[in-house]
């Protein structure tokens, strides 16, 4: 066999792997699962459910809060992207941010409860926490914590009515103002 050969033989070798981790990789997507559209301005949501910071059960209400606007702060410890807004958010948490007058904070997550926990003290966040760590793609609630830093503003229906990247957060608190010279 000739050194060409060997060579030729060493590169079909290699895609014949690559081929295979391929292969592999799209038999380990659950295809069957289809994804819910996700949530648009003016859709509702009555609350959502998972654990809380200590892992524990929780279940966090937006419909029926009596004129309570809630601002859902979605993150993820992994993402790079959510520490480059985390110190603002912190901020935003201990009232020094844009102020969101009457309105309920919370912060959620795909992560697990503890590891939502240490990020939120690695910051110094004051928020309540809601983990949903099994919360599967066909969950239109699902979009509410795939896109991270991301911030939602819903009305005292569970009506969404704002949503942006999670640095917007004077336009998020331009929007619970309008809602809440809109209530009076």
């Amino acid at each position: 066999m000739t050194r060409r050969d060997l060579l030729l033989a060493a590169l079909l070798a290699g895609v014949a792997v690559q081929l295979s981790v391929a292969a592999g990789h799209l038999r380990s997507l659950d295809l069957s699962v289809a994804s819910a559209p996700p949530l648009s301005v003016g859709d509702a949501v009555g609350g959502l459910a998972g654990l809380a910071a200590d892992g524990s059960p929780s279940r966090l209400g937006f419909a029926g809060a009596e004129r309570t606007t809630t601002v859902l702060f979605a993150f993820h410890p992994d993402c790079e992207h959510s520490d480059t807004v985390a110190e603002d958010w912190a901020r935003h948490f201990a009232g020094d941010g844009p102020a969101m007058t009457g309105a309920r904070t919370l912060a959620v997550t795909r992560a697990t409860p503890g590891a939502a926990a240490a990020y939120a003290q690695r910051f110094a966040w004051d928020v309540e926490l809601l983990s949903m760590p099994s919360l599967s793609r066909s969950d239109v609630k699902y979009s509410l914590v795939s896109r991270t830093p991301w911030v939602f503003v819903f009305d005292s229906e569970g009506v969404l009515r704002f949503q942006d990247y999670g640095g917007e957060l004077e336009r998020a608190a331009q929007a619970v103002a309008a809602m809440a010279a809109a209530a009076e």
